[in-house]
């Protein structure tokens, strides 16, 4: 691939220009699949709220607003008020933590794993036509790939991950 260059983007080049090309179309996949899961969406629900209760129903364990927002690639502040338009709708109960009241575990309630259920069972047949056109082996070789780039990205934006080439300093 070309080095990406020209009067409006900045020369990129080798992993730099390697890396925004993986950016963009997993954008491009990103709002496709967005598209398509939400149009099985229940009723008044978001797509960031089901995702939410889909990360719930598929660790099965009670989790914190902190954990989910990690875990989903959000602040902390977004998924308290996702969370608590989910406790709204009865679908997590936020449950009190007298030793420590900044830590409040959720859990799914019957009516969150209902609206779960029936958002995957919406779904279902629109992910069968694409299960179809990516193959499960295609799907199963990407995944271990995407988690650890997410990793990468997640030590990137929390300031844990340190640069191999910095930027030299100028010198007075």
């Amino acid at each position: 691939m070309p080095a990406l260059s020209g009067p409006e983007v900045p020369l990129l080049s080798g992993a730099e220009a390697s890396l925004y090309t993986l950016f963009t179309r997993i954008a491009a996949i990103d709002q496709l699949a967005r598209s398509l899961v939400e149009r099985g969406l229940p009723q008044g629900l978001t797509l960031a709220q089901f995702a939410v209760l889909s990360e719930m129903g598929r660790t099965g364990q009670p989790a914190t607003p902190l954990a989910l927002a990690t875990a989903l690639g959000v602040t902390k502040q977004t998924m308290t008020t996702t969370v608590a338009r989910l406790a709204r709708r009865g679908c997590i109960d936020v449950a009190e933590n007298p030793a420590d009241r900044r830590c409040r575990p959720l859990r799914l309630t019957a009516d969150g794993r209902a609206t779960l259920a029936a958002g995957l069972a919406r779904l279902g047949p629109d992910l069968a036509l694409a299960a179809d056109a990516a193959p499960d082996e295609l799907v199963r070789s990407l995944s271990p790939g995407l988690a650890a780039l997410q990793l990468a990205l997640q030590a990137v934006a929390s300031g844990a991950a340190t640069t191999s080439a910095a930027p030299e300093q100028s010198k007075p």
